[in-house]
């Protein structure tokens, strides 16, 4: 329907004569090309079938290079040697390094696949390599993967790992030493350069085509384009990785993959191509073909288009009849012409509904958002007052405030369309409710409050309030059955003339507000105050007593003060909002001074920072959520005394090495010093750690450093070098890599979540 009729006509019959020959010539061309296909994948798979033997005989020599190294035991000498001051301050050492770094440099040199070689000693401070000779962690490359690797429970068979180092992509493999050998824990390290081992993967004679080597979980460590490197191709190679043949051909997405699977190790070898090449091969037939379906089709296409030329004409003349007429608009280009009558004519009439349709709408829009200005109390231009008048037909006004109970998780769990269609839903069902006596327009106030302005004619104070308040009623329990959430209701006084709206707004909401002292889910009626002054609560005896109850730890006379509290507040007749907030704003101050004299984290026991304490007290909407929220809190701050006066009387030499990690944690802890600083053996000192702490001293170390990260971060003032400098770590990367291994999440995230909860 979307194109003209003639096109329809040409393609009906062209389909009667081009088609049955077309197919017939793509069916011939199909055969030959899956032959040739074949024939090629068979070949290939012969050549990635010799590559993947001589691949695995290489890893092979390299795995046996380096045990080699450790059975011969070179390091003998180095083994209880950990830092570089001790090795080279005896010149005996030294030379059995270079030694150790001489029978490296020798095979380097006879394996041109060869990039590097290492050794390391578990907890050494310095390398022993064929770049550089002996030097210092802090002057190598950085080999924090390598402790990564370390951290495993056992690798018996070495570990190959794929990394980068600069420009160059390495394909890496680690052997390490057992308690068999020696003491010491040692680590050799062949590094191979990946791209000398893509040119074995990789069968040269294909065209289009790749050569790669894959991990048992599908992931890329040799590829013959190194912008492949590294990634997860599980998903495209699933077939291959549940297959359970060592060899084989699939054909998938247009490409046919060759695998090999390797005897020795989880990889898997794989060579792919474009089958397109396979035309190559059988490029005179099909151009033949070709030849024969250019020429059918373009006999077919000259008879179809004179054949459907002739029924077209006659339509064609009506339409342009039509469009000359110029009564619809948008329906010219690419339409079907028998589409087009029909739809010109419905056009028309829907062009007139839409016309009115939008007036109304753009009319009623207007309207809401000069309402919502004079709520805002906003000056008004006479044109917007003009229409207000015209639209309210009576003098008098009432204002009903509606505030959603549980703000906070009714924003947390609605969207933004979402409360705009409840919103919708709430104007709709407050014009069906209130009669025909009543004129009323609801206006979205702010994200959690709703206003409804209600025009009448005839006062009756008690008729009307007894009506509105029935209104009322019911508009909460349709609000609770299609929400699933209560809502609160303040009713204004009644104020005369469209300048009234501003005063019944404030009225209404200060109404509303009385929520916070007595509760959700109520009507609340403005009142005249006859007092001339507002009445304040003087708090300071309850705010003494709360505070030394805190310091003895009686938490249930804790409960009783605040329940006073919150007992003297409600008997308080015209007390403001804001005053029962300085309240307890004060008690949150009182905390946070306590915590402070004793040196208490308030992020660690209460896990809110400082400043959240007071956002998430105004977020309450009763007295009751308050006073519970400060009773948590102080509870907490208890459990945490008690648990503190619990560990005090727990071991000393706990406490011992806890302080010293915290006195220390800048610099590279030696253990074993600490323990013999402390007055215990290392094996005791990692004993009662973990049945102090729960957690190893390396562990806790980590703790102690990035807790510290952490403040650092949310002060905002430093780098993250100038941080992981101040925390002890050598470079950026090992701050990253640890406090993500902490926290879940970066150091640049926890700052920027930091900076959005200040906002």
């Amino acid at each position: 329907k979307e194109k003209s009729i003639i096109l329809p006509l040409i393609l009906i019959m062209f389909m009667a004569t081009a088609i049955p020959s077309v197919v017939v010539i793509t069916l011939n061309n199909y055969s030959v090309r899956e032959s040739s296909e074949q024939a090629i994948a068979e070949s290939a798979q012969d050549a990635l079938a010799a590559n993947q033997k001589y691949c695995d005989e290489l890893f092979t020599q390299y795995i046996y290079t380096a045990m080699d190294f450790i059975l011969d035991r070179h390091y003998a000498r180095l083994d209880n040697i950990l830092t570089y001051r001790e090795l080279t301050s005896n010149y005996e050492n030294v030379m059995q390094a270079l030694d150790m770094s001489e029978s490296l440099q020798y095979f380097v040199d006879r394996n041109r696949m060869i990039h590097s070689s290492f050794f390391y000693i578990d907890g050494a401070d310095y390398v022993v390599a064929t770049n550089g000779g002996i030097v210092t962690l802090d002057t190598y490359e950085d080999i924090d993967w390598l402790q990564e690797i370390l951290e495993q429970e056992s690798m018996p068979g070495g570990y190959w790992y794929t990394r980068s180092l600069g420009k160059e992509n390495l394909l890496s493999y680690v052997y390490r030493s057992n308690s068999l050998y020696t003491a010491s824990r040692v680590t050799v390290v062949i590094n191979v350069y990946e791209e000398d081992m893509s040119k074995l993967v990789y069968d040269q004679e294909l065209e289009n085509g790749a050569g790669y080597l894959v991990d048992g979980e599908g992931r890329i460590i040799v590829h013959s384009d190194e912008q492949y490197l590294y990634q997860d191709i599980s998903n495209e190679i699933s077939e291959i990785l549940e297959a359970q043949e060592s060899q084989g051909i699939i054909e998938k997405g247009g490409r046919v993959y060759i695998y090999q699977k390797s005897q020795l190790y989880d990889w898997i070898y794989i060579n792919d191509y474009d089958s397109e090449q396979i035309f190559h091969d059988s490029f005179e037939v099909f151009q033949l073909g070709l030849i024969l379906t250019l020429i059918v089709i373009f006999l077919g296409v000259l008879l179809a288009v004179f054949c459907a030329w002739r029924i077209y004409q006659p339509v064609r003349r009506l339409v342009n009849e039509m469009k000359d007429m110029n009564l619809a608009e948008g329906l010219e280009e690419s339409k079907n012409e028998m589409t087009y009558l029909s739809n010109a004519l419905t056009q028309i009439k829907e062009r007139e509904q839409r016309l009115a349709s939008h007036l109304v709408k753009n009319e009623e829009s207007v309207r809401q958002k000069v309402i919502y200005e004079l709520m805002q109390g906003e000056e008004l231009h006479e044109e917007q007052m003009n229409m207000l008048e015209r639209y309210f037909a009576y003098h008098h006004f009432i204002v009903c405030m509606i505030l959603i109970d549980d703000e906070a998780d009714y924003l947390a769990n609605t969207n933004h369309e979402e409360r705009k269609v409840i919103r919708s839903m709430v104007g709709q069902y407050m014009q069906e409710i209130f009669g025909a006596s009543y004129h009323c327009d609801f206006v979205r106030y702010n994200q959690s409050a709703m206003g409804i302005v209600i025009n009448f004619e005839d006062y009756d104070s008690a008729r009307v309030s007894a009506e509105i308040r029935e209104i009322m009623q019911r508009f909460q329990e349709y609000y609770r059955e299609q929400t699933g959430y209560g809502c609160t209701i303040g009713i204004s006084l009644v104020h005369n003339y469209v300048q009234g709206i501003y005063t019944c707004t404030q009225e209404a909401y200060q109404a509303a507000g009385r929520r916070l002292v007595e509760g959700k889910g109520r009507i609340h009626f403005a009142t005249r105050s006859t007092e001339e002054r507002i009445q304040t609560y003087e708090f300071y005896q309850n705010e003494k007593h709360i505070m030394n109850y805190l310091e003895i730890g009686d938490l249930d006379k804790i409960s009783q003060e605040l329940e006073m509290v919150v007992r003297n507040i409600r008997e308080l007749k015209n007390i403001s909002e804001d005053n029962i907030m300085l309240v307890f704003n004060q008690m949150i101050g009182d905390i946070l001074i306590y915590m402070n004299r004793h040196n208490y984290n308030v992020n660690q026991i209460l896990q809110e920072r400082q400043n959240n304490l007071y956002a998430v007290l105004a977020q309450f909407e009763t007295l009751d959520e308050i006073k519970e929220y400060l009773e948590t809190i102080m509870g907490r701050i208890l459990v945490f005394q008690a648990q503190e006066k619990q560990e005090e009387g727990n071991s000393d030499y706990s406490q011992q090495i806890i302080q010293y990690i915290k006195k220390y944690y800048q610099t590279d802890i030696d253990f074993e010093q600490m323990a013999e600083q402390i007055g215990i053996s290392y094996s005791y000192a990692r004993k009662i750690m973990k049945a102090g702490t729960g957690k190893s001293l390396i562990e806790y170390l980590s703790l102690v450093r990035i807790g510290e990260a952490k403040r650092l971060l949310e002060e905002g003032t430093l780098s993250m070098a100038e941080i992981a400098e101040q925390v002890g770590y050598h470079n950026v990367q090992s701050l990253y890599r640890f406090f993500k291994k902490h926290e879940g999440i970066s150091p640049n995230t926890y700052r920027e979540e930091v900076k959005k909860q200040d906002v």
